[in-house]
């Protein structure tokens, strides 16, 4: 009887640790990255500034593309908000949600697509 204790003790742990390396952790979660898309079939109009070639949806995916060209800067992290059309441009104000950082705010010229600082 004092020699089974340790016999079932060392199969008890042949069996625990078979059975922990037949069933490895599971791998860590992995973000997506999927690029972004401009909705053309929202529901109601698209905004359009007055003689403006670019909706409102493109100024941005323009300010996009541009700080991810410029600022070298993932376009996932990129979060742009829209300010409005005033006088032929989109204003728009970008953050960079990896880094909780403030990008600035931005013009995106509503005819010719031309990026600049906003003030």
């Amino acid at each position: 009887m004092l020699f089974i204790a340790p016999i079932v003790a060392a199969i008890a742990l042949s069996a625990w640790l078979t059975l922990r390396e037949d069933n490895p952790p599971a791998p860590a979660p992995t973000t997506l990255t999927i690029p972004p898309r401009v909705v053309h079939d929202r529901p109601g109009t698209t905004r359009r500034g007055a003689r403006a070639k670019l909706t409102e949806p493109e100024a941005i995916l323009t300010l996009r593309r541009h700080l991810v060209a410029t600022q070298n800067l993932p376009s996932h992290c990129i979060a742009i908000l829209s300010n409005g059309y005033r006088n032929g441009a989109y204003t728009l104000t970008a953050v960079d949600g990896c880094k909780n950082a403030p990008l600035g705010r931005w013009k995106v010229d509503g005819r010719t697509g031309e990026v600049g600082r906003g003030s």
